[in-house]
């Protein structure tokens, strides 16, 4: 296994790339940027030679590919636009609440939402709590309303009876059952802490891989029983997402972010490096 990330992308993002996901179909990697712009890149030569589309929708938390080939995007006010690369967004929902950030669609359709606490961004006004979510049938269900105010990475296993949820705040990755036929989750524990995990990934052989977002906190693999298999160190000041991609599955993509004083080297970017088990499978949302 070559765990030496190499840049896949010198995007250097303002403060933060995020949410990267890789599309199939297209055999392309999305992700994300602080400003509401939405990147893509498709070839792991040339780490300057990638598309940014600056949408004029405000911020954005994350996406969700569908099986119409058109992008969810969840962003700021509650909103859920459908878009098309080169097209413009159409709005699809508007939940009359706050930035959405990291989430996922399940196996039946369910898309699981972390929402940012009221004013995350103006830090003397910030609102105490995050929330959790989940989109089903065109209405919001809250599943959780008084978590500390950043939620971040959500997973499922591969055999589909466990949900990770990331809550940076709180230093902790927890765990919930999952019924895969209802989408109830019970059994809130406590999965990993002592770190400050941000976004997710799950591999075939239900490890799940975390970015630690401390500085060089790099990227933590974790057994199903939450034990530390490995630390991938990724050189940027934070470590702030992945996802598993490329021809094979095989390929881990890490996005960086920045320290306050400003961007140093490939900060922002996109790296890559390679594992022994593929991805998980993702689902795709059934958009008509």
């Amino acid at each position: 296994m070559n765990t030496e990330p190499k840049i896949f992308a010198n995007s250097k993002c303002f403060k933060l790339a995020e949410s990267p996901m890789w599309h199939t179909r297209q055999q392309a990697l999305y992700w994300r940027g602080y400003h509401g712009e939405i990147y893509r890149k498709r070839t792991p030569e040339d780490p300057d030679n990638f598309e940014c589309f600056q949408l004029d929708i405000g911020k954005i938390g994350s996406m969700v590919f569908t099986l119409s080939d058109e992008i969810l995007l969840f962003a700021e006010g509650a909103k859920v636009w459908r878009w098309v690369p080169y097209g413009e967004p159409v709005l699809l929902f508007d939940f009359q609440g706050n930035l959405f950030n990291d989430v996922l669609c399940d196996s039946r359709g369910r898309i699981y939402c972390g929402m940012l606490a009221e004013n995350f961004f103006d830090r003397p006004n910030r609102g105490k709590h995050g929330s959790f979510w989940c989109l089903q049938n065109g209405e919001m269900t809250c599943l959780d309303n008084s978590i500390s105010p950043t939620p971040n990475g959500i997973r499922i296993s591969p055999t589909n009876d466990k949900l990770y949820f990331a809550v940076t705040d709180e230093n902790t990755v927890y765990q919930y059952d999952y019924d895969v036929e209802t989408g109830t989750l019970s059994n809130k524990t406590v999965f990993a802490e002592n770190c400050r995990p941000d976004g997710m990934a799950m591999d075939a052989a239900g490890n799940l891989w975390v970015a630690d977002c401390r500085p060089e906190g790099g990227v933590v693999s974790y057994d199903p029983n939450g034990n530390i298999l490995s630390r991938v160190h990724v050189p940027a000041n934070r470590t702030m997402s992945l996802a598993f991609g490329g021809a094979d599955g095989k390929t881990v993509f890490v996005t960086t972010g920045c320290a306050s004083t400003g961007q140093v080297g490939h900060d922002g970017g996109v790296f890559a490096f390679r594992t022994d088990t593929p991805g998980a499978a993702e689902y795709l949302f059934p958009l008509s």
